[in-house]
């Protein structure tokens, strides 16, 4: 298996006071093998450390994981999974796609450095 994460497109507006960051990612998941193989897919949303940054996911293609217990545990802590299936032979264009979209919204006086406030 190959699994290859990145941005497709990042943008910033104005909203209020506030100012919003969306993020857009795709994630790649490359299969060689000659039998379908079940992966979970993990990833992680920016974590706000205070009230004052609040970050969401717009979507997500596929769905995320359903399982009560990562939606209990690992959810709230914006940790992101996908349960899939990959069949062989699904690499090139054929590779499984993962895509998802996030937004920060911030104050339009605070920097962002690699999700830092500064």
């Amino acid at each position: 298996l190959q699994v290859q994460r990145q941005m497709i497109d990042k943008s910033r507006a104005m909203q209020g006071g506030n100012q919003v960051l969306k993020y857009e990612y795709r994630i790649l998941v490359s299969s060689y093998k000659s039998e379908r193989v079940r992966v979970q897919v993990w990833d992680r949303l920016p974590m706000a450390e205070n009230e004052t940054m609040g970050v969401s996911l717009v979507k997500a293609s596929p769905e995320g994981s359903k399982d009560p217990m990562y939606l209990r545990e690992e959810r709230p802590h914006n940790l992101l999974r996908w349960d899939l299936e990959i069949d062989p032979e699904m690499n090139g264009e054929k590779a499984q796609a993962v895509q998802y979209e996030f937004k920060l919204e911030l104050d339009r006086q605070m920097t962002i450095g690699s999700f830092q406030s500064k």
